[in-house]
């Protein structure tokens, strides 16, 4: 960490909690914002960084994408995965409650599958995490979940990229790197449409019975490698149902 940074970061977020409830209309100005939010995950202080952005919620200044990205990419770098989870769910929930979010952070469900597009890297890593979590903890792994398509598989829409800068994708690269690397899944981009992501029916199984396995064991000092990932999204759910 650059002292410089952490310097910043530490006194952008002393003026700006100054302020406090009382201060005016006029000196609530989204950009400070979004600079202090920057600051404080470049100096890794994201829970500094998560009550400045639900600040502006309340204030409905409209935090960008760039402030939820910069968090979530905060607490993933520090090993915080299941407070990234936990918050990412919570900003996309206020976007949807109340349009406080300027953007869509959540992944679209078609017929086809859950539709990536317009997601950044981390923004779609962190979508897929939460499928699964959901689909897993779902009872039935039938056509009746609502998250799979009718042979048990998860699909995820990555597109070609043709409109990204290279003209070659990068969600499906970054999506599969992150299945395979972290969760220990195997999946694989369908011949008749590349730019289709198919996650099969066993290994949406396998996932499920490595969350058990991990749910049971939360206190565990060690465990595989493999269910590192498991570990900490189940202990987003524990503490969440408690």
């Amino acid at each position: 960490m650059h002292i410089s940074t952490a310097v910043t970061a530490k006194a952008a977020v002393a003026s700006t909690t100054e302020l406090g409830d009382g201060f005016g209309k006029g000196l609530r100005d989204p950009v400070c914002f979004e600079l202090t939010i920057d600051s404080c995950c470049r100096a890794s202080k994201w829970h500094h960084a998560t009550n400045l952005f639900r600040d502006m919620c309340r204030f409905q200044l409209k935090p960008d994408i760039m402030c939820v990205t910069a968090i979530i990419e905060s607490m993933v770098s520090t090993g915080n995965l299941a407070g990234a989870l936990a918050f990412y769910r919570e900003a996309g929930q206020l976007e949807g409650e109340s349009s406080t979010v300027g953007t869509r952070l959540f992944p679209g469900r078609t017929a086809n599958g859950w539709d990536l597009h317009g997601l950044s890297g981390e923004l779609a890593r962190m979508a897929v995490r939460m499928v699964l979590l959901d689909t897993t903890i779902a009872s039935e792994f039938s056509s009746s979940n609502s998250s799979l398509q009718s042979d048990g598989s998860l699909h995820f829409i990555v597109g070609l990229g043709q409109h990204s800068k290279t003209g070659e994708s990068t969600l499906g690269p970054s999506v599969l790197q992150m299945l395979e690397q972290e969760l220990g899944l195997q999946a694989h981009l369908r011949v008749q449409n590349e730019g289709l992501l198919r996650l099969p029916k066993h290994e949406v199984r396998n996932f499920a019975t490595e969350q058990t396995w991990a749910a049971k064991n939360l206190r565990l000092k060690e465990t595989p490698k493999s269910l590192h990932a498991c570990h900490a999204l189940w202990f987003w759910h524990s503490t969440r149902s408690t």
